[in-house]
């Protein structure tokens, strides 16, 4: 076996947590050796036993690019995108996908599915487990290893526990060992997360990745926030923070809300709450709610604005609140012609101090339907990266 620039491939040997540390940074960006020296503080003996070792494994492994410094170029270093491959699973109210990605990571297999979510946890993740092995099982002999699988949850998540922790529409996940259950059965790290902060990350990392202020709204059959602060995603106290859907607004009339509590911003306009309000307009789900709305239906396009308008009354607050650089606004429902972006911007500009708009973005979300998986992918490998150990795995040198 060889490396990409035709040198021999070495023994891999044992990784140490400080190599992988090397790794993590050359994930986040290509940079020469030179580089890894100054930022690490490190010898250039130090140095060469640690590339070594990673050169050996085939994670890591040198660019085609090359550093142009006035004299000799500099070969850039990189990780070896096809070192493995990372599962992500976006699991949805009406619709879930089931991937898995390159360490870039891009999606190379998919699988769409439709769950019932009040299975419960034990077959919901059985059956992705089964999917998963299917979906490495088809890419056939050869490929790289499944290394880490990344989960996008519609509920909120204590991220350091990787649990789902009170109300959600995932009934009986309250507390439920996800990374117990699913790491038996595929021998890999498992990382759980809330859907929308996974959207948020692939987002932020994708379109605005010096940003260090970002707000991201998902707007779909529920409603979700996720916060970037320092450009950090911030997840509060126990995994509750960005949970803009249950801020109750007054003068509206007070809906039950699927939480218990009424006059929630979710059961006054989310796409749950338009079906239950336009069902005799043909409103089944939030696919219909743009069908809609594209064909012109007066009544979910009134909808579709005054919902707007609600929700900018919640982003209003937190914008005063946190000062966001951006704000995003995702989710299928917000891609229906703009008019939930419009009702947003409009009252977060009539209502929010000019100190906190002045350079404020406020934009739609660019990354499209694969925001979850790309995100909980991204999460996934970060993780396994700076936390968990690793295995030599021979098979996935290029």
């Amino acid at each position: 076996m060889t490396q990409t620039d035709g040198r021999p491939a070495m023994q891999a040997g044992p990784l140490e947590p400080e190599d992988l540390q090397l790794a993590a940074r050359l994930w986040r960006s290509r940079t020469t050796r030179a580089g890894l020296q100054r930022e690490f503080g490190l010898s250039r003996t130090a140095l060469g036993a640690r590339l070594e070792r990673l050169f050996g494994s085939g994670l890591v492994r040198e660019s085609q690019h090359a550093e142009q410094s006035g004299g000799r170029p500099a070969r850039l270093l990189e990780v070896n995108r096809d070192y493995g491959v990372v599962a992500a699973v976006d699991i949805g109210e009406r619709h879930s996908q089931i991937v898995l990605c390159s360490l870039d990571p891009d999606v190379v297999a998919r699988r769409e599915v439709s769950l019932q979510l009040d299975a419960g946890p034990e077959a919901i993740l059985d059956f992705i487990a089964a999917t998963v092995e299917d979906l490495l099982e088809e890419r056939g002999a050869g490929q790289p290893e499944l290394i880490c699988v990344g989960l996008a949850l519609p509920a909120p998540v204590d991220f350091a526990a990787g649990r789902v922790t009170g109300y959600s529409v995932l009934q009986g996940w309250d507390g439920f060992d996800i990374r117990a259950r699913l790491g038996a059965r595929l021998g890999v790290p498992i990382l759980v997360e809330n859907d929308v902060n996974a959207m948020a990350v692939a987002e932020k990392t994708r379109m605005w990745p010096d940003t260090q202020s970002l707000f991201y709204v998902k707007v779909g059959t529920g409603i979700g926030s996720a916060i970037f602060t320092n450009g950090a995603l911030y997840h509060g106290a126990q995994g509750a923070a960005g949970d803009i859907g249950h801020i109750q607004l007054d003068g509206h009339g007070e809906p039950l809300c699927r939480c218990g509590n009424r006059g929630c911003v979710e059961a006054l306009t989310a796409g749950w709450a338009i079906v239950r309000d336009l069902g005799d307009q043909g409103a089944t789900d939030t696919e219909t709610i743009v069908r809609l709305a594209t064909a012109g239906n007066p009544h979910v396009l009134e909808s579709l604005r005054e919902g707007g308008r609600l929700i900018g009354e919640a982003v209003a607050y937190a914008t005063s609140l946190l000062n966001p650089e951006v704000i995003v606004i995702g989710g299928s429902l917000a891609a229906a012609g703009g008019l939930m972006l419009s009702g947003v911007r409009q009252v977060v500009y009539d209502r929010v101090l000019p100190l906190a708009t002045r350079r404020l973005h406020l934009v739609p979300a660019r990354v499209g339907s694969d925001a979850a998986v790309l995100g909980a992918a991204q999460l996934a490998v970060t993780s396994w990266l700076e936390q968990e150990p690793l295995r030599p795995a021979a098979s996935a040198i290029a």
